[in-house]
């Protein structure tokens, strides 16, 4: 019997079956239903999407859902549309405040350094997105993950 239960209602199993989460354009995928072992050791989750617009259409909705199932799950988004990993690494490695900071799917004016996000909190998952146009090729990833 796996974790989602067909024709259960308990808040459990509407966590399993709505937290998921997919970021489109690149081989990253990631299961925000694995990641949640039981609601009680659960209460506040934080996840950090460092990307482009695959990462903002991800997270649009996520908080949304979340909260409609009495789920805290705070969403933050790093935008450069268009960004490919090896901007993210040029933008890490000069401490650059270039990305567009959103929150729960909500723009909030601002714009940060990775650094800045990455020491803001203790982050439960943090993602990475490729520009869709070269997530098909392998040396594209390389040296930045």
């Amino acid at each position: 019997m796996g974790l989602i239960r067909k024709g259960d209602d308990s808040m459990e199993n509407k966590v399993y079956s709505k937290m998921f989460l997919w970021l489109f354009g690149g081989l990253l995928v990631t299961f925000l239903a694995g990641y949640c072992l039981s609601l009680n050791e659960m209460l506040l989750m934080n996840v950090l999407s460092i990307g482009n617009s695959f990462s903002q259409d991800a997270q649009r909705y996520l908080h949304r859902i979340a909260k409609a199932d009495s789920f805290t799950l705070n969403t933050f988004n790093l935008y450069i549309g268009g960004c490919p990993l090896s901007l993210h690494y040029r933008n890490m490695i000069n401490e650059e405040r270039a990305y567009m900071l959103e929150m729960n799917g909500e723009s909030t004016g601002f714009k940060v350094s990775l650094k800045d996000a990455l020491l803001n909190r203790d982050w439960d998952v943090v993602t990475i997105q490729q520009v869709s146009s070269e997530s098909p090729y392998y040396e594209t990833y390389q040296p930045y993950l």
